[in-house]
């Protein structure tokens, strides 16, 4: 799917201007974030950082897991073995 789409979804924040460059886009994000006041920035960033950071490396291990589950379903098997991964 296409970038309208995937904001559509809720998957991208942003979208580009037709004909805007995703630097210019990006560039143009970066400067709204900028021109906040720095204490917000500071103190959502120290909010989020326990949530984001706290439990990643068990949440890691559990998609490790399911990566794994998946991984051993037939349909899985049988498309890995097409590209020589042997499951």
């Amino acid at each position: 799917f296409d970038g309208r789409e995937a904001y559509r979804l809720g998957v991208a924040d942003y979208l580009s201007e037709p004909d805007e460059a995703v630097r210019d886009a990006a560039l143009r994000v970066a400067a709204g974030v900028a021109a906040l006041p720095a204490a917000a920035v500071v103190s959502t960033k120290q909010f989020f950082a326990p949530l984001v950071s706290g439990q990643a490396e068990s949440l890691d291990a559990w998609a490790n897991r399911l990566f794994l589950a998946d991984c051993e379903h037939p349909a899985a098997k049988a498309t890995l073995n097409r590209f020589g991964v042997r499951v």
